[in-house]
């Protein structure tokens, strides 16, 4: 049931996301279908959307027309490229980018255009100039809105669109950083944490290619900028099927299959221009459905099923965006927030997993420091006990044991030890901690006791323990703790020596 219960609320989730997305992005005011491509002598009547990967790097231009309008504002909901400029009866109206150095991030953005200081004729030319290095597209039909009333909806798209890919970015290199802090300082899953780290390190830098930016410098840097993020994305992709792997099967990546991988990515370093770029990470792009392929199944894996919901998340977010370009469904951008959703899941099965393998480390920890039998402390807990100078050590030997265990058995000597055990514990309390040390013997630290607080504390004690126990008696050793255990413990335990010699010699006189 919790299985189905996490598809269902995926299914919803991206459902809500959807619906929000199709309401906010949908045309508030005159769209603009009808569209011509080329120049006066070379028309081309296209539809739209529209992008494809162009031939050569240049400017492209297109056209439509509209009637004079009280409109005041073109908005153009995503646009491919990377400068435009915007003409109404060839009089420039604005734009992003420079096409000297064209090397702007727009498609990410709704840009609105304000043309309130055009003269309008009747008819109205409307020309967008789009430098494309490797791609050209006009994704949404632009349309004419009234500035004042479309602003609010144009922030919130922005929000939606642009403003998540930071949210990404962000989550990514933060917890790129906590992974890598606890593959340092953890001594569990060192490896796992370290390569998800690398994975969501080398997806920070490639999500920098999804930010909104007017510039990236020169055309020769920001070639070596998209080699780097291109880069990083196939990297990311293979760290985190790694890590996935290595995390549900325990079974790494053949060394094999990681130089084959590398042979394929090298000829992204020696692409000499951006559509050359483009293709090889075209025909690269197989390595990354193969890798998300896999990444999912092997999430399906996990037991526990901790990623199920943002595996089918990401899933959605994925099988629309490749319908989307099959059969120009309207853009919903839901696939950043798929992948912080999935980031998230990852970080939260890992953290769980910590939290459950410290809290293991700690019950065993536990286990390992206390006494089986009597469930107070054993002997190896006094290394991790926090005693200070001042404080009394009480060494403790149950008088005649041996005796009260041969004569009425072992089972019977064992309920004894239970018993004494709990009645020192429940009588010392939140005062110091009880220890069995071996057999009979158990000893007693009292915090911030002195040495003659600790005998009235453990002679009321014993008088107790003698009516509770009338078949017993204790003998003790009381000394002050300095510096060394070791030290004060063989100084307690030769005065308890002492207290049973002497009640022996009382005895046989």
């Amino acid at each position: 049931m919790k299985v189905f219960n996490k598809i269902v609320y995926a299914f919803l989730l991206f459902l809500m996301l959807m619906l929000l997305a199709l309401w906010l992005f949908k045309p508030r005011g005159a769209t603009l279908n009808d569209w011509n491509m080329g120049t006066e002598d070379n028309k081309n009547q296209i539809s739209l959307p529209i992008s494809f990967q162009v031939p050569e790097s240049k400017v492209y231009t297109f056209k439509t027309h509209f009637k004079k309008t009280s409109y005041n504002t073109l908005v153009i909901p995503e646009i491919n490229g990377h400068a435009f400029k915007v003409f109404i009866n060839n009089q420039l109206v604005g734009g992003v980018g420079d096409f000297n150095h064209p090397t702007a991030n727009i498609w990410n953005y709704v840009h609105t255009i304000n043309f309130s200081q055009v003269t309008q004729n009747e008819l109205n030319e409307l020309r967008i100039d789009i430098y494309g290095l490797h791609d050209v597209g006009i994704n949404q039909a632009p349309y004419l809105a009234n500035n004042t009333e479309i602003q609010p909806y144009v922030l919130l798209q922005n929000i939606f669109i642009s403003e998540s890919i930071n949210w990404v970015i962000g989550a990514a290199f933060t917890f790129a950083i906590l992974l890598l802090l606890l593959s340092i300082h953890s001594d569990i899953n060192k490896k796992i944490y370290l390569f998800y780290a690398i994975a969501l390190f080398l997806f920070s830098i490639y999500s920098t290619d999804l930010t909104y930016r007017e510039t990236t410098g020169s055309l020769a840097f920001y070639l070596i900028i998209r080699k780097i993020q291109m880069l990083s994305l196939f990297l990311s992709a293979s760290f985190m099927v790694i890590a996935a792997r290595y995390y549900f099967t325990r079974q790494k990546i053949p060394s094999l299959a990681i130089i084959i991988i590398l042979l394929i990515l090298s000829p992204i370093l020696f692409a000499p221009s951006y559509i050359v770029l483009n293709n090889i990470t075209q025909y690269i792009g197989l390595l990354l459905i193969v890798s998300l392929i896999y990444l999912i199944i092997i999430n399906f894996m996990d037991p526990n099923k901790r990623t199920l919901f943002s595996t089918v998340f990401l899933c959605l977010a994925v099988l629309y965006r490749f319908f989307e370009y099959i059969y120009d469904l309207p853009p919903i951008f839901v696939v950043q927030y798929a992948v912080l959703i999935y980031i998230l899941g990852v970080i939260y099965m890992i953290i769980a997993d910590y939290s459950l393998l410290k809290e293991e480390k700690t019950r065993l920890n536990e286990k390992v420091k206390h006494d089986h039998l009597t469930k107070v402390y054993n002997r190896t807990a006094l290394e991790f006990l926090t005693i200070s100078n001042g404080d009394a050590v009480i060494f403790i030997d149950i008088d005649n044991f041996k005796h009260y265990n041969d004569t009425l058995g072992h089972s019977a000597g064992d309920q004894l030890l239970i018993k004494f055990a709990n009645f020192l514990s429940l009588m010392i309390r939140s005062q110091g901690d009880l220890v069995r040390y071996g057999g009979d013997e158990f000893v007693i630290i009292l915090y911030n006791h002195s040495v003659t607080e600790a005998t009235v504390l453990i002679e009321k004690l014993r008088n107790d323990i003698k009516d509770l126990f009338v078949e017993i008696d204790l003998s003790y050793g009381v000394t002050e703790f300095k510096d060394n255990l070791f030290d004060s413990l063989i100084h307690a335990d030769r005065k308890m020596y002492e207290m049973k010699f002497m009640k022996e010699n009382t005895n046989s006189h």
